[in-house]
C-alpha cells in the first residue's frame, strides 16, 4: 500500500508553486530576451556568422553550465556583505565569455579569435546590464 502524503493548500504551498511558476516563466522570458540581445550584437560584430542561432546555442550552453554554478554559490552569496557581490559578478561574466566564445569559436571556425572574444565580451557585458537593471527593477517592486 503506498500513503500519498501532499502538503495542504492551506500552508501555502499552492502560493509557493505560483511563485515558483512565476520566476521560471520570467526566467525563460529573461533568457530569451538576452539570446535576442547577443544575437544582435553577433550580427553587427561578426560578419558571415549565423548570429540567432549562434546566440542560441551559446547561451543554452551557458545557462546549463551556470546552473550548478548559481545553485552552489546563492547561499554562501546571501550571507555576504552587498559589495562582494561585485567581484562575483566579474568572476561570472569571466566564465561567460570563456565559456560562450569557446562555443562561437567551435561554431564559426572561419571567424578570428580576436572578433570572437569581443562579441562575446561586449554580448555578455550587454547581457548583464539586462540581466542587473531587470533585478534591480524586481526588487524595488518587491520592496515597495
Amino acid at each position: 500500500m503506498t500513503l500519498h502524503i501532499a502538503p495542504p493548500h492551506d500552508t501555502g504551498y499552492a502560493a509557493l508553486e505560483l511563485l515558483l511558476g512565476l520566476c521560471a516563466v520570467s526566467s525563460l522570458v529573461l533568457l530569451a530576451a538576452i539570446i535576442g540581445l547577443e544575437g544582435l550584437v553577433f550580427r553587427r560584430t561578426l560578419p558571415g556568422a549565423r548570429a540567432w542561432r549562434d546566440s542560441l546555442i551559446v547561451n543554452i550552453a551557458s545557462s546549463i553550465l551556470g546552473v550548478p554554478i548559481a545553485w552552489y554559490a546563492v547561499e554562501p552569496l546571501l550571507d555576504l556583505d552587498d559589495w562582494l557581490i561585485y567581484p562575483f559578478l566579474v568572476i561570472t561574466w569571466g566564465l561567460s565569455v570563456a565559456v560562450e566564445g569557446g562555443i562561437l569559436k567551435l561554431l564559426e571556425r572561419h571567424l578570428a579569435w580576436r572578433k570572437i572574444f569581443v562579441a562575446s565580451a561586449v554580448a555578455n557585458l550587454l547581457s548583464y546590464v539586462l540581466m542587473m537593471a531587470v533585478l534591480l527593477l524586481s526588487t524595488s517592486v518587491a520592496l515597495g
